[in-house]
């Protein structure tokens, strides 16, 4: 019989052995269910919905024999709630199942006055990725890091883009092959299309377009730069390595 693991916390580091000393390759963020594959004293092996496999404690979740279903995906900024006793910190990409007009955790507790939730399953809101990413910019960079406490470069293309009805996979190289096909020119790109980097033909580094040579990437921390050698904020090691722009919209355009 199939288990799925739950975090307790706003999110769980994932492993890439079932060792803290082996490195933290992801997270599994709050009211997201991972299918359990495999068992190794304390650690459970769990694989995310996006196919990414690891390795969690499972001191830092639940168990159920059924996958928790959310509805609903947290689109502000980290804030506290209360549970009973309590206090769980909801980053960016906490997800809820609405149900009777509450939104419920993976335990089932109720959550009253939580704003910013959109739909899981709402059409492609291209427009809305920059101003999301906006909100985001100063966090630090964090390896592994998928949510508001902290992104690495392809966390945060991955986090908003699902925020904003877009699926896409969780590494850098990844997502670079899932918009293989949508390759356009630098000057081109617009605001949410995406830039891809790398010292070789795949990518390492990825960032979100603000409009053809502007980008927002998490690199340090969220933040705002240029590939044009006469803005005031041109990043010169970034455009050294660029690779590709790739448009978002005649990928996932209704």
């Amino acid at each position: 019989m199939k288990k799925y693991f739950n975090p307790n916390t706003g999110l769980v580091p994932v492993y890439q052995k079932p060792e803290f000393s082996s490195g933290k390759i992801t997270e599994v963020l709050y009211g997201e269910s991972c299918e359990i594959l495999s068992r190794d004293g304390k650690w459970l092996e769990i694989i995310q919905d996006d196919s990414y496999e690891g390795w969690v404690n499972a001191f830092y979740g639940f168990e159920t024999e059924n996958i928790f279903e959310a509805t609903h995906v947290f689109t502000g900024n980290t804030i506290v709630k209360k549970i009973g006793n309590q206090s769980i910190h909801i980053p960016l990409g906490a997800r809820f199942l609405k149900q009777n007009g509450q939104f419920l955790n993976a335990r089932g507790d109720a959550f009253h006055q939580l704003d910013g939730l959109t739909n899981l399953d709402k059409d492609p809101a291209f427009d809305e990725i920059i101003p999301l990413s906006k909100i985001l910019l100063g966090i630090p960079y964090r390896w592994g890091g998928k949510s508001s406490f902290g992104f690495d470069c392809s966390g945060l293309i991955q986090t908003v883009c699902r925020a904003c009805g877009i699926q896409l996979p969780r590494d850098a190289w990844q997502q670079q092959e899932a918009l293989a096909s949508s390759q356009i020119s630098l000057e081109s790109a617009k605001p949410g299309d995406i830039h891809f980097f790398g010292e070789g033909e795949k990518a390492t580094h990825v960032g979100f377009s603000l409009d053809g040579k502007g980008i927002l990437h998490a690199q340090g921390w969220v933040k705002e730069e240029s590939l044009d050698p006469k803005s005031p904020i041109f990043n010169a090691s970034l455009l050294d390595i660029y690779l590709s722009s790739h448009s978002i919209r005649s990928n996932f355009q209704p």
